[in-house]
C-alpha cells in the first residue's frame, strides 16, 4: 500500500474520506478523473490534495503500484509479462520496460530469472 511517511499512523484525509480509495488505484481503468467524479470532487483539488498527502502525484503513484503488482506476477508465475503487462493495467509496452527497469534497476525477465535460481 502507499505510506505516507510523515504522518505514518495518522489518518489522512484520503483514507478518512476515501476509505476505499487506494484499493481502487489498482482497477485496470482508474483515472484521477474517475476517482474524482465517484467522489465528486473537482479533479484538480483530489490532485492537489493527494501529492499533499501522498507527497507523490496520482500518476506516479499509480504507476508505482502496477508495477509492484507486476513484479510479484512476474516472479511468482510464469505468466507471459505481455499478459502481465495488460493484467495490471499498463497500456504501453515501451513504457513499461522503461518504467519497470527505472524502479527495479533490471529488465522483467532477469527479475523472473532471479527467483528460479
Amino acid at each position: 500500500m502507499i505510506h505516507d511517511t510523515k504522518n505514518v499512523g495518522k489518518p489522512t484525509v484520503l483514507t478518512c474520506r476515501f476509505p476505499t480509495f487506494y484499493g481502487c488505484l489498482l482497477h485496470k481503468d482508474v483515472t484521477l478523473e474517475k476517482l474524482a467524479a465517484k467522489y465528486d470532487y473537482n479533479r484538480n483539488y483530489l490532485s492537489n490534495l493527494f501529492k499533499r498527502e501522498v507527497g507523490d502525484t496520482f500518476s506516479n503513484v499509480l504507476t508505482k503500484q502496477r508495477l509492484m503488482k507486476a513484479n510479484i506476477l512476474i516472479t511468482s508465475t510464469n505468466l507471459p509479462v505481455s499478459k502481465i503487462i495488460k493484467e495490471v493495467g499498463i497500456k504501453n509496452r515501451t513504457f513499461f520496460y522503461k518504467k519497470y527497469i527505472s524502479l527495479y534497476k533490471v529488465a522483467p525477465s532477469s527479475s523472473r530469472k532471479e527467483t528460479l535460481r
